[in-house]
């Protein structure tokens, strides 16, 4: 007797289980990945970038944007600020040459909230 597949034997069930598991795995393989790379992935450092790598901050002067010079420059990126206010710039300039003496620090006075075009910058 010679068995052979037809459509009867198909087992709409079983089919949708084993897609269903597949997209499962899939999701979970993409959620491991991204905690992976969140949580053990590549620093932003200095050796990645090179010595004397420049990081440019827009908004620098408050909230996300200080900690993020603060950062950046505990880390040994030299710092270049964009911000409206020029008294914050210069008080974070002090901040970062009296807690890292070696970072170098360059401030631009820029409005982004002005209707701009980006030769005036």
């Amino acid at each position: 007797m010679s068995s052979s597949f037809t459509l009867q034997d198909f087992d709409l069930e079983v089919a949708v289980f084993f897609i269903g598991f597949y997209y499962m795995a899939l999701w979970i393989m993409r959620y491991c990945q991204l905690a992976g790379r969140t949580c053990f992935g590549t620093k932003c450092t200095v050796e990645r970038y090179g010595k004397g790598t420049w990081a440019l901050v827009t908004g620098g002067t408050a909230g996300l944007g200080r900690a993020a010079v603060l950062e950046l420059a505990s880390r040994g990126f030299n710092i270049i600020i964009v911000a409206n206010e020029p008294y914050k710039m210069g008080q974070i300039e002090q901040e970062i040459n009296k807690a890292y003496p070696k970072i170098k620090v360059e401030k631009y006075e820029f409005d982004f909230g002005r209707n701009v075009e980006i030769k005036d910058f």
